[in-house]
C-alpha cells in the first residue's frame, strides 16, 4: 500500500472542504495523528479512515484504492470522477479538483491527460465566473490544437468533446456559424460511437436546440430526428427524452397537434430514467398538453398517473 499517496489524498480533500487538521480530527483522533497520516508516516485504522471519509465527503473505497492503485488506474478514475461531477453540474468541485491536478508533475508530463484536465478546467472556470466566455473559448481552442496533434487523444474522442463545448460557447455569443461548424465536424467524424455511445445523441440534441433558438425550426427538427434515430440504433436512450422534447418544441412552433405526443413521450422517458428535474421542467412549460385521458390513450400499457 502507498501510504504517501493516501496521505496526499486526505490532505487534498481536507483543504478542499476547508477543514483544518484539528477540525478533521474532531472526535476521531488527535491532530498529530492527522498530521502523521497526511505526511505518509502512518496508515490509519479502517475505523479512523471511515470517519474521515464521512467528514471529507469521499467514499472510503476511493481512499483505500488511492493507497493501492497504479498510476494508470488513478488517472482513469480521476477522469471518471470529473466526468461524473460535470454530469451533475458540480463545477465548483471540478474547478478545485482540476486546478489541483494541473499542478501535479504526472499531469504536466502526460500530454493526453493535461489536454483533458485543461479543457475541463477551462469550462469549470467559466461556469464558476473565474473567466469570461472569450477567455474560455481561447483556452479550449489552444487545447484543441494540441489535442489534434496527438492521435491517441483523438482516438479517445477528446477533440469532439472539446468541439461540443466550443459549439455551446459560440452559441452563447450568438456566433451561430462557428457553433454549427463545430457540430457538423463532430457528426461527420462519428468516432465517438465506439468510445461513448451517448455522446453523439447529446450532440444532436445540442445542435437541434441551437438551431431552434436561432429560428431555424425545420433544420432543428431534421437534426433532432437524426438524434432520435441514432439513439435507437446505438441502444442508448440517455438523451432521447430531451430529443423528443425538442422535437415537440419544433412542432409546437408550427402549431402541429402531434407536439403533445412528443412532450408526453419526453416525459415518459424522463420518468423511466429518473430525471426528476427534467420532468418538472416539462410539466411547468407544457402542462396544457398533459391530461390523464390523452396520456392513457398514447400509452395504454404504461401506468400513467394523473398529473
Amino acid at each position: 500500500m502507498d501510504i504517501n499517496r493516501l496521505g496526499k489524498e486526505i490532505q487534498y480533500y481536507r483543504k478542499l472542504r476547508g477543514l483544518s487538521q484539528q477540525e478533521l480530527a474532531g472526535s476521531i483522533c488527535n491532530q498529530s495523528e492527522v498530521s502523521r497520516i497526511e505526511a505518509g508516516k502512518v496508515f490509519p485504522t479502517l475505523q479512523i479512515l471511515y470517519y474521515m471519509s464521512l467528514k471529507l465527503k469521499v467514499p472510503i473505497t476511493f481512499l483505500l484504492e488511492a493507497s493501492m492503485r497504479e498510476r494508470e488506474d488513478y488517472i482513469r478514475e480521476i477522469k471518471e470522477w470529473i466526468d461524473e461531477l460535470v454530469s451533475h453540474k458540480n463545477y465548483e468541485e471540478v474547478y478545485e479538483l482540476a486546478r489541483a491536478e494541473l499542478k501535479q508533475d504526472y499531469v504536466l508530463n502526460d500530454e493526453a491527460l493535461f489536454s483533458y484536465i485543461n479543457w475541463r478546467y477551462a469550462v469549470a472556470s467559466y461556469q464558476t465566473g473565474h473567466i469570461t466566455v472569450d477567455q474560455c473559448i481561447k483556452k479550449i481552442e489552444q487545447s484543441l490544437v494540441q489535442t489534434e496533434e496527438k492521435f491517441m487523444n483523438m482516438a479517445e474522442g477528446l477533440d469532439s468533446k472539446m468541439r461540443n463545448s466550443l459549439a455551446i460557447l459560440y452559441a452563447e455569443k450568438q456566433n451561430y456559424e462557428k457553433s454549427f461548424d463545430c457540430y457538423e465536424t463532430i457528426i461527420k467524424q462519428e468516432k465517438m460511437l465506439e468510445t461513448d455511445p451517448s455522446f453523439l445523441p447529446k450532440v444532436y440534441y445540442n445542435y437541434g436546440k441551437t438551431l431552434f433558438d436561432c429560428g431555424s425550426i425545420e433544420e432543428a427538427e431534421k437534426i433532432v430526428n437524426q438524434g432520435i434515430r441514432q439513439s435507437v440504433q446505438c441502444g442508448n436512450m440517455l438523451y432521447i427524452g430531451q430529443l423528443y422534447y425538442q422535437r415537440g418544441c419544433c412542432k409546437e412552433e408550427r402549431n402541429e397537434a402531434s407536439a403533445g405526443t412528443d412532450f408526453i413521450k419526453a416525459y415518459s422517458y424522463m420518468d423511466e430514467m429518473g430525471k426528476e428535474n427534467m420532468k418538472k421542467i416539462i410539466l411547468q412549460k407544457k402542462r396544457d398538453y398533459f391530461n390523464y385521458e390523452s396520456a392513457a390513450q398514447l400509452y395504454p400499457l404504461y401506468p400513467v398517473k394523473k398529473l
